[in-house]
């Protein structure tokens, strides 16, 4: 068994172009732009080791969780026991 499911569909060249647009549209939905700090996010992810810009991201945001959650427990531990 090849794997084929069929004739090969032949496209027009604006076929083709809709096609690319729309596979484009998937992928741009999941990207995000850093501006200027690609240089901050490039040296992070070369001091941590890491190839992947996902699980930089995801380092990032648990880091940024974890610390803003820190700070909201202890100012409502502090605000329920002054």
């Amino acid at each position: 068994m090849s794997g084929k499911r069929g004739p090969k569909i032949k496209l027009t060249d604006s076929g083709r172009k809709r096609r690319k647009q729309e596979r484009n549209a998937i992928v741009n939905k999941s990207r995000i732009s850093i501006g200027d700090q690609i240089d901050r996010w490039n040296d992070i992810k070369t001091q941590l080791s890491i190839e992947s810009n996902a699980e930089v991201a995801k380092i990032l945001l648990d880091r940024y969780v974890y610390s803003t959650s820190f700070f909201t427990y202890n100012i409502n531990y502090f605000l329920l026991h002054c």
